[in-house]
């Protein structure tokens, strides 16, 4: 199933690359070079964080949550083959962000709690509402509903569905480490826009690919059912 997954993925990714970047070039590149407009992060001392970096941080969280949906709007047409403009992505990923901060904040405190649990219980937890931006989206549910039904699709696979995100997440990192480290110069006070920059854009790219391999496993099981 995962292996199978990341098949896909990887195929999906590459055959519909152009296409993916050409409907999130400009958010994707929005947020990476407004970045670079913030004052750069202490890197030894990070509780002296401006107000207009607090603020700034805000924006990001909710523009991510705007370009997950936007993402999985993206990949369930292109499995389709169906098509529509960037304003019409835009315009209608923008009515899902209200319902997908509820969930993002709920499954990154679930989460959080198990990871802190001695890690395992984090695992599990991801793998239970792993599911939950697809329903919120694809199903257009509340947040009551999607919680439910998301737990209710991944319970018997939580454990594999958690593991399989936790391994993708450290290859990502991983990588991110090993290319960012190249901007990074840990005699300086403060962290590189440069690095901030490559950050930004990496994390962009992979979450569309792990949004996509998300979707295979939601459509398979529907399949499958």
């Amino acid at each position: 199933m995962i292996l199978e997954a990341i098949k896909f993925s990887n195929s999906f990714f590459t055959r519909n690359f152009i296409r993916i970047v050409f409907i999130c070039a400009i958010p994707i590149l929005f947020i990476s070079i407004f970045q670079l407009t913030i004052d750069p992060l202490p890197w030894d001392n990070l509780t002296e964080l401006s107000f207009t970096t607090l603020v700034f941080q805000s924006f990001n969280i909710l523009f991510q949550i705007a370009f997950l949906s936007l993402s999985i709007l993206l990949i369930n047409d292109l499995s389709n083959d169906k098509s529509q403009t960037i304003v019409n992505y835009l315009f209608k990923c923008s009515f899902f962000v209200p319902t997908l901060t509820l969930a993002y904040f709920f499954v990154a405190s679930v989460v959080s709690f198990g990871i802190i649990l001695f890690i395992l219980p984090g695992v599990y937890l991801l793998g239970r509402f792993i599911y939950l931006p697809f329903v919120v989206v694809l199903d257009n549910r509340k947040f009551i509903e999607s919680l439910k039904l998301a737990q209710t699709y991944a319970k018997k696979e939580a454990w594999l569905l958690g593991s399989a995100a936790f391994f993708l997440y450290f290859v990502y990192f991983f990588i991110t480490v090993t290319f960012g480290s190249i901007f990074f110069d840990p005699n300086k006070e403060v962290i590189p826009p440069q690095f901030l920059f490559f950050i930004y854009l990496s994390s962009f790219l992979f979450q569309i690919y792990f949004n996509i391999f998300i979707f295979s496993l939601y459509k398979n099981r529907e399949k499958n059912k």
